[in-house]
């Protein structure tokens, strides 16, 4: 028979835990500065705050040459890779301060509509609702909400008090989902599945893993090895819904493109072993696809691809 979904539970530290770019100070600090001089003073602002970082803070460009290594591997030193750098943080920083705006002043300051708005919709029509697979491509907190449409609440998979968030540095009681914390192991588990059940939309972060090996599945991303969570696809097995893999794309200063990278659908379990690694190379190459096309976009600042987990894995083989 069918075992119960494993979900993010374990009493392993999540091992990208504190690793977003950006302290909860500096984050309120240009909440205040959109109130007082808009999104573009926060902007400037925001460059040189940016410049000085790169230039007299070596952990802010050691956690951003994870992922530009393997993007531009051509340029790995010199003042190429320090200006690669720059524009990644502050790409990071445009979405920072366009996330906090949203909040501050509200929807209409940005265009952000799906274009596949109705392939959406066919997808959801279940009464099971459907899981929302986002991940730190683009903005994920636009295309977790871009959903609205559909007229299903939201329940978002997420650590609620990380300490340097920067969605609980800027959004306070604000955040239009409810949240469930995927650290209450069983009962976290039970929660999601009693969301699906509700005909929720449930929205799982596909690029970062909590809880132990047994959530974990491996599939390559950009030339190397990666863990991500199997907790998605477990979800999806166990409940029979489809999983959306929705990317927010920043095309400027006041648009932002809304795609349907894919749906994936996962088999029903049939038992334990299930093996989850093509759905998971299924997502991992939507985020390749998006890396091809918005390289300035991947805001996962920890090295996704040198995980204790892959020790672990090898001392056990």
């Amino acid at each position: 028979g069918s075992r119960p979904p494993a979900g993010a539970s374990g009493p392993e530290q999540p091992q990208w835990a504190a690793q977003d770019v950006g302290k909860t100070w500096q984050l309120r600090f240009f909440h205040m500065a959109i109130r007082l001089w808009g999104r573009r003073g926060a902007y400037q602002i925001m460059y040189f705050v940016v410049l000085w970082y790169i230039i007299f803070n070596p952990e802010i460009r050691r956690r951003a040459r994870y992922y530009l290594d393997r993007r531009f591997p051509e340029r790995k030193n010199g003042i190429g890779r320090l200006w690669d750098s720059y524009r990644l943080v502050c790409s990071f920083g445009h979405i920072l301060i366009d996330q906090a705006a949203l909040l501050i002043q509200g929807p209409g300051i940005l265009e952000a509509a799906c274009r596949d708005e109705a392939e959406v919709r066919r997808a959801a029509a279940a009464e099971g609702g459907a899981i929302l697979l986002v991940s730190h491509v683009g903005c994920w907190q636009i295309a977790m909400t871009s959903v609205t449409f559909l007229n299903k609440p939201v329940a978002a998979v997420m650590m609620p008090q990380a300490e340097d968030s920067p969605v609980a540095a800027m959004a306070g009681d604000q955040l239009p989902f409810s949240i469930i914390d995927p650290r209450n192991g069983m009962e976290s588990v039970l929660e999601m599945m009693q969301a699906l059940r509700e005909g929720k939309i449930l929205s799982i972060m596909g690029d970062r893993v909590f809880g132990g090996r047994q959530n974990r599945v491996h599939t390559e991303f950009l030339g190397d090895e990666i863990a991500l969570p199997a907790s998605p696809y477990r979800l999806a097995a166990a409940a029979g819904v489809p999983i959306l893999v929705l990317q927010a794309a920043r095309m400027g200063p006041e648009r932002y493109e809304i795609g349907l990278a894919r749906i994936i659908e996962v088999e029903r379990e049939r038992g334990a072993g299930e093996d989850y690694s093509l759905p998971a190379r299924r997502f991992a190459e939507t985020m390749e696809d998006f890396v091809e096309q918005h390289p300035w976009q991947f805001f996962n600042f920890f090295d996704l691809w040198g995980q204790e987990p892959y020790q672990q894995k090898a001392e056990a083989d």
